[in-house]
Parts: C-alpha cells; sequence; structure tokens
C-alpha cells in the first residue's frame, strides 16, 4: 500500500472511532447488586427514594436539557413509559439542570411527551451516590429493587429489543443481554 491509502485508512478509522462513541451508548449488564439510597424530587415535587418503587421494573434515566443525545432519546423513552402500565415498569427521567419544574413542563409540552412525568435533582445528588459522569445515564432496576444495567449514551428504549428485555423482567427473569451492533463495532475497532 501506498503512503496515501494508508493516510485515508487511518483517518476513516479515526472517524469511525468519534462515530461510534458520539451515537452509540455502553451498555454495561450487571450482576444484581444494592442500589445505594438517594432522594430526588417526583412530580409533586416531594423528596422520595427508589424503594417506593419496588416491585416494579424501573427505567431511571439521568438527562438534562442542554445534552444532545438526552433529548434524542426522549421519544423512546415517552413511547417506553406509555407501553407499559405503571404497576409493571416505572421510566423515571430524572432531569439534572437546575431549573424550575415550569421550565421543564413547558419543554415537555413544546415536544408533546404524554406518558413522561417530571422529576428533577437539581443539586445533582444522585451523581455523586451513583457514580454517573456523562448524560445521558440510564440505570435498569429488576423487581427486587436491584441494579442490572446501565447504559451511557444514547439509545432507542422502544425497539424490539429493549421491549423483549422489558417483557422478560417484567415477568421475574433474569434475561441474557446481547451487545448492540455498535457494542460490537466497538470491540472490532479497540475499544
Amino acid at each position: 500500500m501506498n503512503r496515501i491509502t494508508c493516510f485515508f485508512c487511518m483517518l476513516f478509522f479515526m472517524w469511525l472511532t468519534v462515530s461510534v462513541h458520539a451515537f452509540g451508548g455502553r451498555y454495561e449488564s450487571l450482576a444484581p447488586q444494592d442500589m445505594p439510597e438517594f432522594t430526588f424530587m417526583n412530580p409533586e415535587g416531594f423528596p422520595v427514594m427508589l424503594d417506593q418503587y419496588k416491585g416494579k421494573v424501573i427505567v431511571l434515566n439521568f438527562w438534562s436539557i442542554t445534552c444532545g443525545p438526552c433529548i434524542a432519546e426522549m421519544p423512546s423513552l415517552d413511547q417506553l413509559a406509555g407501553y407499559y402500565p405503571e404497576e409493571d415498569l416505572m421510566v423515571i427521567t430524572v432531569n439534572v439542570d437546575p431549573l424550575r419544574k415550569p421550565g421543564i413542563q413547558s419543554f415537555y409540552d413544546e415536544n408533546r411527551y404524554r406518558y413522561l412525568k417530571i422529576y428533577q435533582d437539581p443539586t445533582r445528588a444522585s451523581q455523586q451516590v451513583l457514580k454517573w459522569q456523562g448524560l445521558p445515564t440510564t440505570f435498569i432496576i429488576n423487581k427486587e429493587g436491584k441494579l442490572i444495567g446501565r447504559e451511557v449514551g444514547y439509545e432507542k428504549w422502544d425497539s424490539a429489543d429493549a421491549l423483549a428485555l422489558f417483557d422478560q423482567l417484567i415477568e421475574g427473569k433474569n434475561p441474557k443481554i446481547q451487545p448492540s451492533l455498535l457494542q460490537k463495532m466497538k470491540g472490532w475497532v479497540g475499544f
């Protein structure tokens, strides 16, 4: 191969590396573990803890209005919240901006979110307890209140694969989670 071809191959792999990081989430399947205790504000503005939702599968998402991937995945979280009754699965999207509820409500209204409720953690206390570093970050918690998975980055939460996962969790099964195509690509390009 000549130098120009090698140069363009290197550029291509550098572009692929950046693209995979920017657009693909990183799902980490975890052995069931206790969820650390922390409080956040419920839609009525009162402090709540996750153990109040024990007995349901919980999709706990942390997001910000200034985060592009957060905004991109909100429609799929809204659809997921509408797909299952709250007795089975709760989608808890916790906004971490120092905004008042009316500012977030206007964002929800503009985007016509029908099923998501407004939860808030304006002091980001959850970040210190849960050690999340980037947004969006989503935690999957089973019916027993155990943390079983974490996704950092954008995900399509209403996809067929995601719904199959949640169906199994609602039934009380411990599903084997298959890596996405982007995760396979990450391994292939040396991540």
